[in-house]
């Protein structure tokens, strides 16, 4: 349904609103153009030292759109698109005991208990764009979407003598648990434009909706013992947006030069909603840890052991925890630009935003362009930004079973305005603001050569992140004085940081005519960039006394400084001849670091995750069988490259998981190219 995609580059809340801090991204949709179909085939063929071959991760995807066109200009386009994709698993076997100590089961307990890979999903989508020309002055115009997605992905693998954890009645040889997630989601737009007076005008209002329901499968609720159910509704979240939109643009003449006026007002309402799961999946049921024989176990000291509560892997929304939340705004800009000369180009915006939570807020932007040569440009542009808190960062809220030193521990990322948020020293949000500075060049030294260069320097103060996860026995106790039992720790969105991103981007195209032997098409990209905190605007709560909490450290400074590559280089080369066409595509990705929070007390320290530099080739060969039809194939990653592997796995002796918890997962979703291997498909694709 894409026909093209256009890019601004520079800051442009000003112009389109607050999400638009760094940018705007335009998606075309293709109007009365022909269509076609198209079925593609692939899987994963991988060879990996210790695991040995794998064919996983099959993948069919088929689509059609066509379009038509009747009238003065008027069209119809509509397009369906199914995909299923299998899970790919890249996990090791697990090396700690399976059962307690003089189990017999345990010489001959399964150790490829885990999976760590690309969930499996199931989508069905479908658009239609549509356009009706009343008059010269008037235009209808309309389009829709909607979504399905049903997928499945796997948490931790719970060993039988984990207890706490496993009913063992009920899964005698422990369970990998699942959360399966059942997605919907759907969006329209109408709308009219047209002329009058010498002016531009389009009206529009446009509304989408999504709702994502977590349903945890092949697990139980340890709590409730032997009345546990090992499938559990654990609850939806919903978000909804609607927009209405009045724009307005002409062309004047002010001192003999031409200037494009442009103003408009939006009004905008937004919803969040989470909604409880079904009581079994978050449910205290009391019951303590029983053995296989259905006999609560004791400790030492005499006293039942407490089972964990909820639905393991992912403990369902309680009703404490459903919220239904909305929100509006409104807003009004006006954008002016000028040609001062033949060669010189100005342009200045301004909007007003004010939200019924957050207040008001006004931004601006200055731009120019500056074009000696039709072969030569230089542009630049300073802007503020403005962003309100989102409702889910306000209002989320869920529990999950995390392991820390090989132990689960249940975490609760809590509302900022919660009573257990606010014991941890959490404040009330408020808007991010941004400078954003950029400027580029254009030229074209040659006929079939044309190079760009872009440079931004981003600052965002106030920035909105998650905390570090509060927990340990301190923690643990600090909510049991206070009233909360159960619970092992917490974390909230905050406005910790300051930060700074700076970066250029340089891409250059080259072609060249063959002739009667072809074309020849090369890209090359380079993208070298750094963000840095600089300053934590908010410090670890005084009520956590000496309990050696950090509220923003060293883990979470790491994911935005060096979490992601630094620099980012893309070579691609086409051929075309006649029937025939190839491409090969390289991408060198950076190196990335994941820091490990620093330890505290007694605790083992993790030492960081290094990833290397890699480069990754893609090549595929196309051939038109037919006047309309193609057949392609190919492979991504063809050298079937992987990332650093972890090589601190850990030690079952002391109970250390080091990095790859004990080898078992050995690879790092850090990784910015996954770590699937290589990727073999074949497509036939058919023009209507």
């Amino acid at each position: 349904m894409i026909d093209r995609i256009e890019i601004l580059r520079d800051g442009a809340a000003a112009q389109y609103g607050s999400d638009a801090i760094a940018g705007v991204i335009n998606i075309i949709l293709k109007g009365a153009s022909a269509g076609g179909a198209s079925v593609q085939a692939g899987q994963f063929n991988t060879d990996i030292e210790g695991l040995g071959k794998r064919n996983d991760g099959g993948n069919i995807a088929a689509s059609a759109d066509q379009g038509y066109s009747w009238g003065n200009g008027s069209y119809v386009h509509a397009g369906i698109e199914w995909r299923n994709r299998a899970m790919t698993n890249r996990a090791f076997n697990d090396p700690r005991l399976q059962y307690l100590a003089g189990d017999p089961r345990e010489s001959t307990a399964r150790r490829d208990t885990h999976w760590s890979g690309d969930a499996a999903t199931a989508d069905v989508v479908g658009m239609i764009n549509a356009s009706q020309n009343i008059s010269e002055n008037l235009q209808l115009y309309g389009f829709g979407s909607f979504g399905r997605r049903d997928g499945r992905s796997t948490g931790f693998f719970r060993r039988p003598l984990q207890n706490t954890q496993v009913v063992a009645r009920i899964h005698p040889i422990g369970f990998l648990p699942n959360i399966e997630s059942n997605i919907d989601d759907f969006s329209f737009g109408v709308g009219a434009k047209g002329t009058a007076k010498g002016w531009d005008w389009d009206l529009s209002q446009v509304y989408g909706n999504n709702a994502f329901q977590f349903i945890v499968s092949n697990s139980n609720n340890a709590s409730l013992g032997l009345n546990s159910p090992t499938l559990f509704d654990a609850g939806t979240l919903g978000f909804g947006q609607a927009l209405t939109n009045f724009d307005v643009t002409r062309e004047v003449r002010v001192g003999g030069k031409p200037v494009r006026l442009s103003s408009g007002a939006e009004l905008r309402w937004e919803s969040y909603s989470i909604k409880a799961g079904e009581e079994a999946s978050y449910l205290n049921g009391r019951v303590p840890v029983l053995d296989a024989n259905g006999t609560p176990i004791r400790n030492a000291a005499g006293n039942t052991t407490i089972a964990l509560v909820g639905s393991q892997v992912f403990p369902g929304f309680s009703p404490a925890d459903a919220t239904d939340q909305s929100r509006t705004a409104t807003a009004a800009y006006l954008d002016v630009e000028s040609d001062l000369t033949k060669k010189w180009l100005v342009g200045a915006a301004a909007r007003f935003e004010n939200f019924s939570d957050f207040g008001s807020q006004a931004t601006g932007k200055i731009t120019t362009r500056f074009a000696p040569t039709e072969k030569f440009a230089i542009r630049g542009a300073a802007s503020t930004g403005f962003r309100a808190p989102s409702l889910q960062q306000s209002f989320f809220t869920s529990t999950a079973t995390t392991f820390v030193n090989g132990l689960p521990v249940n975490i609760k990322t809590l509302p900022v305005a919660s009573r257990e948020a606010r014991l941890l020293g959490a404040r009330e949000l408020k808007p991010e603001n941004s400078v954003n500075l950029s400027a580029g060049i254009t030229l074209q030294p040659s006929k079939n050569l044309t190079v760009t260069a872009d440079y931004y320097d981003i600052a965002i103060t106030d920035r909105i992140v998650l905390s570090e996860n509060f927990i340990g026995t301190g923690i643990v106790n600090f909510f049991a004085q206070n009233g909360f039992t159960g619970l092992g720790g917490g974390r909230y969105f905050t406005n910790a940081i300051n930060t700074k991103t700076n970066g250029l981007d340089v891409v250059a195209n080259y072609g060249l005519d063959l002739k009667a032997n072809g074309v020849m098409r090369f890209t090359a990209g380079y993208n070298q960039n750094k963000t840095r905190v600089t300053k934590v605007v908010v410090n670890t709560p005084a009520q956590l006394g000496n309990l050696n909490e950090t509220l923003f450290g060293r883990a979470e400074r790491g994911r935005i400084e060096v979490g992601q590559p630094r620099n980012n280089l893309v070579l691609s080369g086409s051929y075309e001849r006649g029937k025939l066409g190839l491409n090969l595509r390289g991408q060198r990705f950076g190196e990335v670091t994941g820091r490990q929070q620093l330890a505290t007390g007694t605790a083992l320290q993790v030492p960081d995750v290094e990833l290397g530099a890699k480069f990754i080739t893609d090549v595929s060969a196309s051939y038109k069988l037919l006047k309309r039809a193609t057949l392609s194939v190919g492979a991504d990653n063809v050298f079937d490259v992987y990332p650093d592997a972890i090589t601190d796995l850990g030690n079952v002796a002391t109970n250390y998981s080091g990095q790859g918890t004990f080898g078992v997962f050995r690879y790092s979703g850090l990784s910015p190219f996954g770590f699937n291997g290589r990727f073999l498909f074949a497509r036939v694709a058919y023009s209507l």
